[in-house]
C-alpha cells in the first residue's frame, strides 16, 4: 500500500524507492549487528550473500516497484502469491524434496484464498507490470532457497542483515537520484519510505527468515 501511494504521485521512482528501502534496512541491521556484537562473515561466504542480497532485496524491490507502477494492489498481491509455489518447485530441484498431494493442495488453497481476498473489492488488470512482478516473485523464491542453505551456518538475523548490507552497494548507482527525490518528496512520502525500510523490509524479512529456518528444521 505504501509503495502504491508513492507510485501514484510519482514522487520517488521505482528504482530509487527500492534503494531507499534497502539503505534504511541496511542502517537498521548495522545497528543491530553492533548491539548483538556480531562480526562479519568470512570472505568465502560473501559471494553467496552478494547473490542473496542482489536477488532477494536489491533487484527484487526494483522489479516489485516497477510492477506497482501499472498494477493495482490486488493484482500485485495475486501475482506475488505465486512465490510459495515457485519456491516449492525450486526446492524440489535443489533439495530433491517431494511434496505430497496434501502439500500441493494446501498451497493452491492459499493462492486461491489470496486471490479471493484481493479481488473482494478490487479488479485484476493485466499490464506490463505483471511481468515485472512475476520476475520479483521468481527472485524472492530463489532468495528463499539460498537462505535455506545458509541457515545451516548462520542465524536468521545474520542472513537477513548481511543480505541487506550487500544489496546497497549493488544498487549504489541509484543513490544520487534517490537522495535527490527523497529530499524533494512530501514529508508523508518520506515517512512512508523510511517506514517501509524498517518494517515491511527489515523486520518483516527477519521474521520471514526465522519462519523458513524453523520450517526447514521440522
Amino acid at each position: 500500500v505504501g509503495t502504491r501511494v508513492i507510485m501514484l504521485e510519482n514522487s520517488i521512482s521505482a528504482g530509487n524507492l527500492g534503494f531507499l528501502r534497502n539503505l534504511t534496512a541496511c542502517v537498521f541491521f548495522m545497528i543491530l549487528l553492533v548491539v548483538k556484537n556480531y562480526g562479519l562473515p568470512p570472505l568465502r561466504d560473501w559471494p553467496v550473500f552478494i547473490v542473496s542480497g542482489g536477488i532477494g532485496f536489491g533487484y527484487y524491490l526494483i522489479l516489485f516497484n516497477k510492477g506497482m507502477e501499472t498494477l493495482t494492489g490486488a493484482t500485485s498481491c495475486i501475482v506475488l502469491a505465486t512465490a510459495p509455489l515457485l519456491t516449492a518447485l525450486l526446492a524440489s530441484l535443489a533439495f530433491r524434496e517431494k511434496l505430497t498431494a496434501l502439500a500441493w493442495a494446501a498451497m493452491l488453497m492459499a493462492f486461491a484464498g489470496t486471490a479471493i481476498l484481493a479481488l473482494w473489492e478490487g479488479t485484476f488488470n493485466v499490464e506490463a507490470g505483471v511481468f515485472w512482478t512475476l520476475g520479483a516473485a521468481l527472485f524472492i523464491s530463489c532468495y528463499n532457497i539460498i537462505q535455506r542453505r545458509m541457515s545451516r551456518s548462520y542465524s536468521s538475523m545474520q542472513i537477513t542483515a548481511y543480505s541487506f548490507i550487500t544489496a546497497v552497494p549493488l544498487t549504489i548507482f541509484l543513490a544520487p537520484g534517490a537522495m535527490g527525490q527523497f529530499a524533494a518528496a512530501p514529508a508523508l512520502h518520506q515517512g512512508i519510505a523510511v517506514f517501509m525500510g524498517v518494517f515491511p523490509s527489515a523486520v518483516a524479512y527477519l521474521y520471514w527468515a526465522k519462519a523458513l529456518s524453523v520450517a526447514a528444521n521440522t
